[in-house]
């Protein structure tokens, strides 16, 4: 499985998100860019980077990981459940060995045109195979 769908499958599992961005398959985390007319809050995540790892089965790709939301406190709190539930977490997640999910940083945007406030946070995905 690969890991954005690993992440995925967990980060929908966990009730605090689902709470916010909807369960199963009605919940609103997206790869790349959110649908034609969203409903927020929401989430899209992408690759920024994907290095290995030359000798061993090492890889540690960077994910980003955007909260939208219509205010400004309902874009922080989703970006801070995130954070929470991704930053230091180890484990088998889908049969995915993760080592660990480092935090590296996040920034605070507003989409005027929309009406929209996002923020995009950066993650480090230690793990093996794939």
């Amino acid at each position: 499985m690969p890991i954005e769908a690993a992440i995925t499958t967990y980060l929908k599992s966990v009730s605090e998100i689902t709470g916010i961005i909807g369960e199963g398959d009605s919940a609103r985390i997206y790869p790349l860019a959110l649908s034609q007319k969203p409903t927020y809050p929401a989430v899209t995540y992408q690759v920024i980077s994907s290095p290995r790892h030359h000798d061993l089965d090492i890889a540690y790709p960077r994910i980003q990981y955007t909260a939208f939301a219509r205010t400004y406190s309902q874009a922080k709190e989703l970006a801070g459940i995130l954070r929470l539930h991704l930053q230091r977490l180890k484990g088998i997640l889908s049969g995915v060995a993760i080592k660990q999910i480092e935090y590296i940083n996040a920034v605070e945007f507003y989409q005027d045109d929309v009406g929209i406030y996002y923020i995009p946070q950066d993650f480090k995905i230690i793990y093996e195979g794939e």
